[in-house]
């Protein structure tokens, strides 16, 4: 399970720090996403209170994050954006060619995000599910009737 967190974990949050490149010291940051992912898979699977919920738990939220992968592609995009017209002085070209780039990403995420997202979340919420308690009333008493 928590193998499983930290792989969407980084894929959800690395790429909003590539846009500010490997220069700021951010290298850091694959690894620690991986390691967090798999302390909150642990976290989550010790404290629930059956497997089935533990898994529940954490799929629910792995679709959550699958849900937001879009938003990392345009936040790295925007990163990419700022970084590429600083280094080149402002040149349009490359500017166009990478907003081009992070939108075909943006998109490849969204479209990966959406479908991932929603396997996950249809599983999460049919895994560990309590059981139904049907509670059946006897018919109502009849009043003797008068003659």
């Amino acid at each position: 399970m928590g193998v499983l967190a930290s792989f969407i974990i980084s894929l959800a949050v690395v790429p909003t720090f590539v846009g500010r490149g490997a220069h700021d010291g951010l290298l850091w940051i694959g690894p620690a996403t991986i390691i967090a992912g798999i302390v909150v898979g642990t976290v989550i699977g010790i404290k629930a209170p059956s497997a089935a919920k533990a898994w529940r738990r954490i799929l629910i939220i792995l679709a959550m994050l699958c849900f937001s992968l879009p938003l990392a592609g345009v936040v790295c995009t925007g990163g990419m954006v700022s970084t590429i017209s600083d280094k080149s002085g402002g040149s349009i070209a490359a500017g166009a060619g990478v907003a081009l780039g992070g939108t075909l990403i943006s998109g490849f995420l969204g479209f990966v995000g959406l479908f991932l997202g929603v396997i996950l979340l249809v599983i999460g919420l049919l895994v560990g599910r309590d059981r139904q308690i049907v509670y059946i009333r006897p018919p109502p008493q009849q009043p003797p009737s008068s003659p």
